[in-house]
């Protein structure tokens, strides 16, 4: 879901809150993050 006008962080802040297991692991500190980028960069 592409946001029109919408900055790279506020578009990787709507995907992530929209997907509970990516938030659940990020709240655990439990994410690789580049597997993350790699996985949302289509989406943003």
């Amino acid at each position: 879901m592409r946001m029109i006008n919408a900055s790279v962080p506020e578009i990787v802040r709507e995907i992530i809150t929209q997907n509970r297991s990516i938030y659940d692991c990020l709240k655990m500190d439990v994410i690789n993050y580049t597997a993350l980028a790699v996985k949302i960069q289509p989406e943003v």
